[in-house]
């Protein structure tokens, strides 16, 4: 029986396409996404991130997230959105299971290693290992494996990006950490002058701030000082800060319960400024703009009739 010109190339179609899918289905049929134990995170006391070129190391201190060895504060939001993923992790679907990374960016020294522990574990076995590679090209998930599994998964959302960072990107560079509700006195410098700022409550039972003389300060736009501070950010640490007590340019102490949170701009430098806090681990550069708004935002406070 002879086939026609017309017939033989679908023909020769269909059997490559069903060669193709026998051969792609093979080691699919039958897998399973692998199930995690939840683990607690609240007990997770250390997270090692090892990058394309540098390792960042955390640990929990007492539940504040800190870099080691320098023990700088790391960004509270950005670990709880690590902590969340490492809690269980969420696999999608499997890939491929021939051992062939190279496509999905977890070839050798292409991914990034995530390995966490809880406390109470003093092996050398973390209690999750994580290999990242890339995200999809329509940034919807990313190719993860485990170790001792040659298979390639998926995980939803953009995971790559939650761990692929910086100990500078993952820093806490809030200048203070306060609670801006239950702040009840201020002391503000001005170069040699000083004030003093206590909230009261006035006749209609309404918080009211007053200098120590007694003259009443414009409380809501004091109140939105203290919210604007509360929410800024410097650039920077200094690596070797210079210390000199005598180029304070303004210092704010606001205290709530009795604890005292301090901030003080030291020195211009450049076009920003030279700052230290009691929340920062070390002296930081500031915004010029952040910097002057701040002094601008208190100096007006106090000099409003």
């Amino acid at each position: 029986m002879k086939i026609s010109k017309n017939l033989l190339i679908p023909f020769a179609l269909i059997i490559i396409l069903g060669l193709y899918l026998i051969f792609n289905s093979t080691g699919k049929m039958n897998y399973t996404i692998p199930e995690f134990d939840t683990i607690d995170a609240l007990k997770i006391n250390s997270i090692e991130i090892k990058g394309l070129t540098d390792t960042v190391k955390l640990y929990s201190d007492d539940g504040v997230w800190k870099f080691n060895p320098d023990n700088l504060k790391a960004e509270p939001s950005r670990i709880k959105s690590m902590l969340s993923f490492l809690e269980k992790p969420e696999f999608i679907d499997m890939v491929s299971d021939t051992g062939n990374y190279q496509n999905y960016g977890l070839g050798d020294g292409k991914y990034i290693i995530v390995t966490a522990q809880t406390e109470g574990n003093t092996t050398n076995i973390p209690d999750r290992e994580l290999f990242i590679g890339d995200i999809n090209t329509n940034g919807k998930f990313v190719f993860i494996r485990i170790p001792d599994n040659k298979s390639v998964f998926t995980a939803r959302g953009n995971t790559k990006g939650l761990f692929d960072q910086s100990e500078n990107d993952l820093l806490d560079k809030r200048i203070l950490d306060i609670d801006t509700g239950k702040i009840d006195k201020i002391e503000l410098t001005f170069g040699n002058t000083k004030s003093i700022l206590n909230k009261t409550v006035n006749s209609e039972n309404k918080d009211i701030w007053e200098t120590e003389s007694g003259l009443s300060l414009e409380t809501k736009e004091l109140e939105q000082s203290i919210r604007y501070l509360a929410n800024s950010k410097f650039d920077f640490y200094i690596s070797d800060p210079e210390s000199d007590p005598n180029s304070d340019i303004f210092t704010i102490s606001l205290f709530a319960d009795n604890a005292a949170h301090s901030f003080t701009i030291t020195k211009k430098e450049d076009e920003n400024y030279k700052g230290s806090s009691t929340f920062a681990g070390k002296d930081f550069i500031l915004s010029g703009n952040t910097g002057t708004q701040i002094m601008k935002m208190f100096r007006d406070v106090l000099t409003e009739k």
